[in-house]
């Protein structure tokens, strides 16, 4: 999911989860999950921040799973500029059935200390701190502000549903059905 701030600069979030290095999600017993990471250029594309194949983790919730193991979710990230200007929300899927064995989606949201920052470095547990996990069961979720003031949220869960929420995309009002799933296809978009 790619942002432009006010300042210029282009932010480029995505699931993280590779499995394949050493302690991602920082600290003894990592065990896996997803969370999400994100690059940025100053430049306009030409150069990503920070380079050689790395990225910065900024949002994770960590899921129950055993003690001394830490298993994480958060991912299909949608990110957007409130309208002052001032910080970012980011709406996500969340698998409250990850550490059993089996998918639960929900939708979580996630708020950044400034337009530029999600707060400090993760070492464990739910980041940033500023964040409502599990809100309402759905998946795949794409979140746009609006130059009135609302932000507006759709996501699937059986059927294609949007919500309108507040300027602070914190408090959203009751589950629209935009479309419903197609019996013919099995799909629904």
């Amino acid at each position: 999911f790619a942002v432009e701030l006010p300042t210029g600069r282009i932010q480029i979030y995505y699931t993280d989860c590779n499995h394949v290095i050493t302690d991602i999600w920082t600290g003894p017993g990592a065990y896996g999950g997803s969370g999400i990471a994100m690059i940025y250029s100053d430049d306009g594309g030409k150069t990503w921040i920070p380079g050689n194949q790395s990225h910065l983790h900024v949002i994770r919730q960590e899921i129950d799973y055993k003690s001394n193991y830490h298993l994480y979710t958060d991912q299909m990230p949608a990110v957007v500029v409130l309208n002052d200007g001032s910080r970012l929300a980011a709406a996500m899927e969340s698998d409250a059935g990850i550490a059993k064995g089996r998918s639960d989606f929900h939708i979580s949201f996630a708020y950044s200390e400034t337009a530029d920052s999600w707060g400090s470095d993760m070492d464990s547990g739910d980041a940033p701190a500023d964040r409502s996990n599990m809100v309402f069961k759905g998946s795949a979720p794409f979140l746009v502000t609006f130059p009135s003031g609302e932000t507006v949220l759709t996501y699937n869960s059986d059927c294609f549903f949007m919500r309108i929420g507040d300027e602070n995309a914190r408090n959203f009002g009751e589950e629209k059905l935009v479309f419903e799933a197609d019996s013919e296809s099995k799909g629904y978009w």
